[in-house]
């Protein structure tokens, strides 16, 4: 028998699922660690658990969370990883990438895809002995008439869908025509199969059946989840495991759901390619753990009912009159109630309140929030190449860091500021530190974020006397401020930009390192992380807070999430997005890389961001030069394209900053004294949609012209600067924590009202 591995890392930690797996695994003495993108799961509470690792939500923040995830499986030098819920399509995909020295219980990406999608996997199973009920795919094609003109004889659901989510079960004709199907969206149409539901539940490597159980829903959550489970031994479904094993070498954890016909024989209907409630009944079996050690025993099938009394009571209203519904109860145990783990069984409704919040948030079901961040609806995935990543920023940290010791005068003229480096989760990352100087630019200073800009924008707000109101008002703060010495501080991450984007998201012990160092160096500085929001770095908010940072509101920003099909196709389908492709493809501009840039090129470059950023916008604004730009063009940390009619020089450019899943565009500009007809600003805009649309990105757009940018699919997020003081003295810790109050108070709900 070959020996165990030791350290154990078990993903999806909100499923029960994953609560059954950490008690095995530390029952008999394994190392096991939790892991997910909700901060509050279930399985976290149990005292079997060594740590917890909150992962940023991989749907949405891919790069991030195969990042954050290869680092924890370094750090502690894992051995296995074992997901549990839809993270394992992720999880497949980034294999190649993730740490060579740890294996992964999932079977590789192609064949999850195959199993995953209804209408590819029926088409699989003809391969296999067991009968399978006639499939159709539907994606875009009008729906046959023989299908509508028999609706009762089928049964409609998406291709990619879970807990039965909009199943049609023998449907009106009148149904279908309701029914949005296409290349993107694709559905199946099912014949029905009259009988008994049943799902198995395995765990195969490398094709071999290391254990099984098959069970009964008795009672679901709606159509969907099962919540409680009767355990049945059917011979047929084994011998079929077997088979499925044997053609596919599957590696991994595996559902599938079944009807047993009136003759006793039983239909294949669909398969889930990872853990469902099945595990709960091999939980004292021991057989769970040997697709650990490849050791293959007969495993006696369980024969106790199990249930989640939580959704049993919650979903079951419809049964509450039915004595067998009681009774089935009192003989049930409950799966998360045991005697040597209370926690989990205590504590599950802070994850129920926290997945409730996000259903609030969605306004989705709390099905679909339970899943929504995880959740693969077979979209292409991007590659996941960590280690280059690394060495691209850290080659831009240094780069940077350079650059700006050495010319600082001569690359943004309304910048002083001492810019160094400091390592935020094994990446170095740029380190401004100040001790107030005066007339400084709002990307290093407080004072101007907070009192020269907001005293320039109340020039902007109508009627004009509450515009004077608030300039004196702010006035008044400033005084106050500035004898508290707002502006000696260290920003962590400040790329000197309007907008700085995060590379990864940070456990706390790595944001106390970075925090730790900075104090060292300066130890009379506030120390602040700027440009966050709930949408791009929620998880990181929470950490920083959980230290002690407080949250100081900034301004309100535009997000444009293109990070999932439904995000970029609402936004590729707006009319003003639509009108600006047009007017960008007829109007004879063509585009200029960069690498095609001339010297006359940056310094046109650095013109025509001028006179939008600080002649037309704001002198406040950070003051590019023509050397600046040319040097972020050189060393990659900015992407420039210039729009460029035949034989002219520029007329418009636009600098891309991107790093990770997100994307921000520092450098706008464009010839203001041009007619406006011409569109160059929604040229320009385009530009920065399309780039996102093309690469699955969030787009952050900053803030200014709200109403522009809501109109093309803009989302509003207040960003905030999260920052440290509890270092500092007494009146210098009220001024923050005034300012704080403030802004939260009076200039977010004006940000809101007013939308800027």
């Amino acid at each position: 028998m070959q020996t165990a591995p030791d350290k154990i890392l078990v993903l999806g930690a909100r499923a029960p699922a994953a609560l059954e797996w950490v008690r095995r695994l530390g029952r008999e003495g394994y190392q096991v660690w939790l892991a997910d993108s909700l901060a509050f799961p279930l399985a976290r509470f149990s005292r079997y658990s060594q740590g917890f690792l909150h992962l940023p939500p991989p749907r949405t923040q891919l790069a991030a969370w195969a990042n954050t995830l290869n680092e924890f499986l370094t750090q502690h030098q894992i051995q296995w990883v074992i997901p549990t819920c839809e993270e394992a399509f992720y999880l497949s995909h980034c294999k190649p990438w993730l740490r060579t020295e740890t294996e992964f219980l999932c079977a590789d990406f192609e064949l999850m895809q195959q199993l995953h999608h209804k209408g590819r996997f029926a088409e699989l199973s003809q391969r296999w002995s067991i009968r399978t009920p006639e499939t159709r795919v539907l994606h875009g094609r009008p729906i046959p008439d023989a299908l509508r003109q028999t609706p009762e004889q089928w049964v409609f659901k998406p291709a990619y869908s879970r807990f039965a989510n909009r199943t049609l079960i023998k449907p009106k004709a009148d149904a279908l025509n309701h029914l949005a199907h296409d290349a993107h969206n694709p559905w199946i149409a099912q014949r029905f199969v009259a009988g008994t539901e049943y799902c198995s539940y395995s765990l195969l490597r490398d094709g071999k059946l290391l254990a099984h159980c098959v069970y009964q829903p008795r009672y679901r959550a709606g159509q969907g989840s099962g919540m409680y489970f009767e355990p049945h031994d059917f011979p047929d479904i084994t011998a079929f495991l077997a088979e499925f094993g044997q053609t596919t070498s599957y590696t991994g954890q595996v559902g599938f759901d079944f009807i047993r016909a009136a003759d006793g024989k039983f239909w294949l209907l669909e398969c889930n390619p990872r853990a469902t409630s099945g595990i709960h009944l091999l939980a004292n079996c021991p057989s769970l753990t040997h697709v650990l050690t490849r050791t293959q025993e007969k495993a006696e099938p369980p024969s106790q009912p199990l249930m989640v009394i939580l959704a049993m009571l919650s979903f079951g209203l419809p049964h509450y009159f039915s004595r067998t519904f009681w009774r089935d109860i009192v003989r049930a145990d409950d799966v998360l109630w045991l005697a040597h783990d209370r926690r989990p069984g205590w504590l599950q409704l802070l994850p129920f309140t926290e997945i409730l919040w996000r259903a609030l948030r969605h306004r989705t079901g709390l099905l679909a929030a339970a899943t929504r961040d995880i959740e693969w609806d077979g979209n292409d995935l991007p590659a996941c190449s960590l280690g280059p990543e690394r060495q691209r920023l850290t080659a831009k940290t240094h780069a940077y860091v350079r650059l700006l010791a050495s010319r600082q005068n001569q690359t943004i003229r309304n910048l002083r500021t001492q810019l160094t480096q400091v390592t935020l989760g094994g990446y170095p990352v740029p380190c401004s530190i100040n001790h107030g100087e005066p007339d400084n630019c709002y990307v290093v200073s407080p004072m101007a974020t907070y009192i020269d800009y907001a005293r320039y924008e109340c020039y902007l707000i109508r009627p004009a006397w509450l515009g004077h109101g608030l300039q004196k008002l702010i006035a008044i703060i400033g005084t106050l401020l500035g004898k508290a010495r707002l502006d000696d501080v260290t920003h962590i991450n400040n790329w000197l930009l309007s907008t700085n984007l995060y590379p990864q998201h940070f456990s706390q012990q790595e944001i106390q390192t970075a925090l730790a160092e900075c104090l060292h160096a300066n130890p009379d500085n506030a120390v602040g992380f700027r440009s966050l929001n709930h949408t791009s770095n929620a998880s990181l908010i929470s950490n920083l807070r959980r230290l002690g940072f407080i949250t100081v509101p900034s301004r309100q920003v535009y997000l444009f999430d293109a990070r999932n099909p439904d995000g970029a196709q609402r936004i590729a389908q707006r009319h003003n997005n639509k009108i600006d492709r047009k007017l960008f493809e007829t109007s004879g501009l063509t585009q200029v890389p960069g690498a095609d840039f001339t010297d006359a090129d940056f310094v046109r470059a650095e013109s025509l961001y001028n006179q939008l950023y600080l002649e037309k916008y704001s002198p406040l604004n950070p003051q590019y030069t023509a050397q600046w730009l040319a040097a972020g063009h050189r060393d990659g940390w900015l992407e420039l394209i210039g729009l460029r009619a035949p034989d002219t020089q520029l007329m418009g450019v636009v600098g891309f900053f991107a790093l990770g899943d997100t994307l921000t565009a520092p450098i706008v500009g464009y010839d203001t004294s041009l007619p406006q007809s011409l569109g160059l600003y929604r040229q320009l805009t385009h530009l920065c949609i399309a780039r996102a649309l093309q690469q699955r990105l969030l787009l952050n757009f900053s803030s200014g012209a709200a109403g522009f940018k809501r109109l093309r699919g803009g989302e509003p997020a207040i960003e905030y600067s999260l920052v440290y003081i509890r270092h500092l003295p007494l009146h210098r810790r009220l001024a923050w924590t005034i300012l704080s109050l403030l802004l939260k108070t009076l200039g977010v709900p004006l940000m809101k009202l007013l939308k800027l």
